[in-house]
Parts: structure tokens; sequence; C-alpha cells
């Protein structure tokens, strides 16, 4: 359960991963669902679920509680991806972790976003600023974060993030991932 008063999504979705059998971080999890959601391929829960896990024979994503992070997550990302006020963000570790942790994240969101648009298998007819944007998400995922918090630094990272929040953005605007209709499970 998510206390969003004082706990973040992202800490929330890391701890349900680390109860699950993976390897994948908080970020680079969101990154696969927002490339998959941004690939003109239906969406299927199911399949980004087993894409997180490794897809082996293992818990299926109808068997967790709506409450869940990750249940969380999927909604927020839709509605986000939906919404007219570009109210989507990647989920990111807070602006109180150390600079190093956050560019960490934001690097495994990218390269969850490639692993999770190329997933899909669709190939998609992208425009020269989509080919770019996945071009240089391939770059930033290579991100060595450094220690040192400093202004510029700050700076920088928050105009990466911005960078890869609006690519998403046009992304996910030029080809949306149909998304059946979610159920609505008991608890």
């Amino acid at each position: 359960m998510i206390n969003r008063v004082d706990d973040s999504l992202f800490a929330a979705v890391a701890r349900a991963l680390a109860d699950l059998p993976t390897d994948i971080e908080a970020g680079e999890c969101h990154g696969m669902l927002c490339g998959m959601l941004s690939n003109p391929s239906p969406f299927d829960p199911e399949r980004w679920f087993a894409h997180v896990l490794g897809y082996g024979e293992q818990i299926q994503w109808q068997e967790l509680p709506l409450d869940n992070p990750l249940q969380v997550m999927l909604s927020d990302t839709l509605r986000g991806f939906a919404a007219d006020d570009f109210s989507f963000n990647p989920v990111l570790p807070p602006d109180a972790a150390p600079l190093a942790e956050r560019a960490a994240a934001l690097g495994l969101w990218c390269r969850g976003f490639l692993s999770g648009f190329g997933v899909q298998g669709a190939v998609p007819s992208l425009t020269a600023e989509g080919r770019e944007f996945l071009h240089d998400l391939a770059k930033i995922s290579q991100i060595e974060p450094d220690e040192a918090d400093t202004e510029m630094g700050e700076r920088a990272f928050l105009d990466v993030v911005e960078y890869a929040r609006m690519g998403a953005l046009l992304l996910n605007a030029e080809h949306p991932a149909p998304v059946a209709d979610l159920p609505t499970r008991k608890h």
C-alpha cells in the first residue's frame, strides 16, 4: 500500500519488486511500461509483468491486489499519458535522494523504455523526432552518475528528465498502444 504523504511511488514500487522474483529496479520497470505503452501494439499488463519477471513461471498479473504499487503505477501512467495537462512523469527517486541515485534510476528508466518499446514487436514508422528520441535514450541509458551533488549537475539532470518526459509523451501521442479494459478485481 502506498501512503502518498510520506512515501514515493518509486520507493513503493521498489519494495514491491523486491518481493518478486526479479532483478529489475523501479525506474527500469516504469520505463518498460512506458515503452510498451508508446508502441502501437496492443498493451497487455500480463505481458509487461512477464517481461518484468523474466518470463519464468511465476506470479500472474491478475494475482496482484489492486492496491499493489505496480497496479498503482500502471493506473497513474495511463492517466498521465491520457491527460491534457502533461502530468505524466517518469517514476524516479524523490528530489531529496542523492543526485547519483536519481541519475542511475533515470539511466535504468531509459533502458527500460527501449526494452519495453522493442519487446512489443511492431516497429512503427517513426518521425525524425521519434527516432532521435530513441537514439538519445540509448545514450542516456549509459549514464555514469557522478557522486557530487552540484547545482550545475542538478540543473543538467532536471533538463534530461524533462527531455525524457516530453519525448515519452510525444512518442506515446504518435503511437499509443491500444489498452484493453483492465478488469477490476477483488482484493
